[in-house]
């Protein structure tokens, strides 16, 4: 059941060319849910969802996923033809595959390439990538590379800080039952203010991901500190509102 429950999240986010390629192993979990009861097919009682709408997968060439994966296990360096966001042409990199990144929907290649700048690690989208080829020379690779670094994590999901920043919130009483069960942060702590209001404090890295988590929870979340961080999100509510202001 966990194997099948498994392979279908991946499915839905990004991976459905792996899950096909263990097709034989996911059929055989599949049959074994359908075997311990020959009467009843359970089989489409346990799915994988999310309450935040994703965006549908972008299409990741089987050959080129296939060159990567294999370099990373060999240890080599590619020759590949990226296009980037709004370019005309493809471009020609010689780079080092360090690690891969299964998010948003999309599979993202952590790697250095000839002409990035010293001590900077790249994240690039598989789908942009139009060929792809081992090749002979080697590119040198970060001494200790670690895919859930700091520096790698910056350009995979947008970090911002090196280390946790303190920062506390203002939630609804409906947030604060959500906080609850499902925390925001390891150390995160909760008081009640008012009847309707709480007040929430933790420590987190300042990302991409935690701006769109914040603006995603709208009337219900005012933050309060980092005061540059409240100054952030009021900007973008205000643009929001803005849009409406004509209605």
């Amino acid at each position: 059941m966990n194997l099948t429950m498994i392979m279908d999240h991946a499915t839905r986010f990004g991976m459905a060319a792996q899950v096909e390629r263990l097709a034989p192993l996911r059929d055989y979990a599949v049959s074994l849910l359908k075997g311990n009861r020959p009467s009843q097919d359970v089989s489409n009682k346990i799915t994988s969802n999310t309450r935040f709408i994703t965006l549908q997968p972008s299409v990741v060439k089987q050959e080129v996923l296939d060159v990567i994966q294999q370099a990373l296990l060999d240890g080599m360096s590619i020759e590949a033809l990226y296009q980037k966001r709004g370019a005309d042409e493809p471009k020609l990199l010689q780079l080092k595959p360090l690690g891969l990144s299964y998010q948003d929907s999309n599979i993202y290649l952590s790697c250095v390439f000839k002409g990035l700048p010293q001590g900077n690690i790249a994240a690039l989208p598989l789908h942009r990538f139009r060929t792809a080829r081992t090749m002979f020379e080697d590119i040198a690779a970060p001494e200790d590379y670690d895919i859930n670094s700091v520096p790698a994590m910056r350009s995979l999901v947008g970090l911002r800080t090196d280390h946790p920043v303190q920062i506390r919130l203002r939630v609804s009483h409906t947030l604060s039952e959500r906080l609850q069960e499902n925390p925001l942060t390891d150390d995160q702590t909760l008081e009640p203010e008012t009847t309707d209001w709480w007040l929430m404090s933790g420590s987190i890295h300042l990302s991409q991901g935690l701006d769109l988590w914040l603006l995603s929870q709208g009337e219900h979340l005012e933050v309060l500190e980092p005061t540059a961080l409240r100054a952030q999100i009021a900007e973008s509510a205000k643009r929001m509102v803005a849009l409406y202001a004509g209605e």
